[in-house]
């Protein structure tokens, strides 16, 4: 867990905000197609990547990762628990009954979405967990 820790913080501490004049156009151009509501918009580049954090309808978080050639290569979206699949709320019910839903992300990469989700519960150990589509648990770290 400490090694994950730090190397979480070195790849964060590698990136570096960036004005949106410094994001290259056909990146832009890319994401005003696909995020065209978007609002408060948070730039950085991290090794080959463009990440821009924003916001769209009724304050919902999203993070979007860009390749130098504009294209999108990972979308984060937060999402509240009525918008999981049914299938993931099948298995939080048999898996973490007691537990409640902290943050759902759901985490779409290569055209393949899974859902991250912190899971918190009173005297029990908080949970981050990973589902794919079908409700099956891909990872389970303590959190």
């Amino acid at each position: 867990m400490i090694l994950a820790a730090l190397v979480a913080f070195f790849s964060t501490a590698q990136a570096q905000g960036i004005a949106m004049s410094q994001v290259p156009s056909v990146i832009l151009n890319e994401f005003n197609k696909q995020f065209s509501k978007a609002r408060d918009l948070d730039w950085e580049l991290d090794n080959d990547l463009f990440e821009v954090e924003f916001e769209t309808q009724w304050g919902r978080k999203h993070t979007a990762f860009y390749d130098l050639t504009g294209n999108l290569v990972r979308h984060e979206e937060e999402l509240a628990e009525g918008e999981l699949p049914d299938a993931i709320r099948k298995s939080l019910t048999k898996d973490f009954a007691g537990y409640s839903i902290d943050e759902a992300i759901c985490i779409t990469e290569k055209g393949v979405k899974f859902y991250q989700l912190d899971l918190e519960a009173l005297l029990k150990q908080d949970w981050e967990v990973v589902f794919d589509d079908e409700g099956n648990l891909k990872s389970k770290l303590a959190d």
